[in-house]
């Protein structure tokens, strides 16, 4: 596990904990072999599904352009958005520089004042921090074994970073090293129009153990819990399970109350399909693999999975997730 260390600005904008370098051709091969395989199959750990029978819904007009609509003075947006990799062994369809432009066109009408981002490698962690302009900078960390990063992107006029750092996660051995590695990135932060701090986590966790993504929510809670100090959690991420209260990671983090589902406590949600959609369609009511939690004293007045997309192109295989949520007083 890597001890935490002090948030810097040493380099514009990037806070590096990790290098990209793979130990060797052969392993980094391997381990876009098996990447390869999530992506182009459609393989999940588990299969896809409807939501919750307690939320049996009623088909709805889908919104395509600003899903959540527009932040209250005192309210945060929030995104979570695993982005698809770039890989420079094979040739994905379609291609990160086919879907750059989508992401780039989601991002500016958005505007989140904070972006957890999954599965990115640096490369892309640049491109989006460039389409995002001036006004925004990241925290970047990459696991040691993998080529993807964790990054958390945050409007500096909003936001104030204070401190951060890495919580390695299990993940299942493959081949001869270690597929993905997990692990979760976390930033503490002051709201500059409010005074509220809070900590941000961004996670994404094991995709073939269900074990493993057990393991990982206990690990979650109980570190997390020790970082934060009492202040609210907002918590994004792929957590590779629906969001049904029979499944270990949300059993473990939200049916036990330590965190809400921002989605199911929303008074507005808008676009119900699932978050993973492999280029494959809108599955309407599907599952929701991909969340944003935060902790009970947190508002959340809107909810949304962002659809949009550029000439009939999505700019990932996962749809963004947004919130609008309201601090509590301190």
């Amino acid at each position: 596990m890597r001890p935490s260390r002090p948030f810097s600005l040493s380099l514009p904008g990037r806070e590096r904990g990790g290098s990209v370098r793979a130990t060797s051709v052969t392993r980094l091969a391997l381990v876009t072999v098996v990447a390869v395989l999530v992506a182009t199959t459609g393989a999940q750990p588990v299969a896809a599904g409807q939501e919750d029978r307690q939320e049996a819904l009623r088909p709805a007009a889908l919104e395509h352009d600003r899903p959540l609509g527009t932040p209250r003075p005192r309210e945060l947006h929030v995104m979570s958005l695993n982005v698809l990799y770039e890989s420079t062994f094979f040739n994905f369809k379609p291609s990160w520089s086919a879907r750059r432009p989508a992401l780039r066109g989601v991002l500016k009408r958005a505007r989140p004042h904070l972006i957890g981002t999954q599965e990115a490698t640096e490369r892309q962690v640049d491109h989006i921090s460039s389409d995002l302009g001036k006004h925004y900078r990241q925290v970047v960390r990459t696991p040691a074994g993998t080529s993807w990063a964790l990054a958390i992107f945050y409007d500096k006029r909003r936001l104030r970073p204070l401190e951060s750092g890495l919580i390695a996660l299990p993940s299942r051995r493959m081949l001869f090293g270690a597929c993905c590695r997990r692990a979760a990135l976390w930033t503490r932060f002051v709201d500059k129009k409010t005074g509220h701090r809070f900590v941000h986590v961004n996670t994404h966790l094991e995709a073939f153990s269900a074990d493993a993504r057990a393991e990982s929510a206990r690990i979650l809670r109980q570190r997390v819990e020790r970082i934060a100090r009492r202040k609210p959690i907002v918590l994004t991420g792929d957590f590779n399970e629906p969001a049904r209260a029979g499944r270990p990671v949300y059993v473990h983090l939200v049916r036990s109350r330590w965190v809400r589902d921002s989605w199911r406590a929303a008074r507005v949600r808008t676009n119900r399909v699932g978050t993973y959609h492999n280029y494959r369609g809108l599955k309407q009511n599907g599952s929701r693999i991909d969340w944003i939690l935060t902790s009970p004293q947190i508002r959340v007045r809107r909810a949304a999975i962002n659809i949009s997309s550029r000439d009939g192109l999505f700019p990932s295989d996962h749809f963004p997730v947004q919130a609008l949520i309201r601090l509590p007083r301190r």
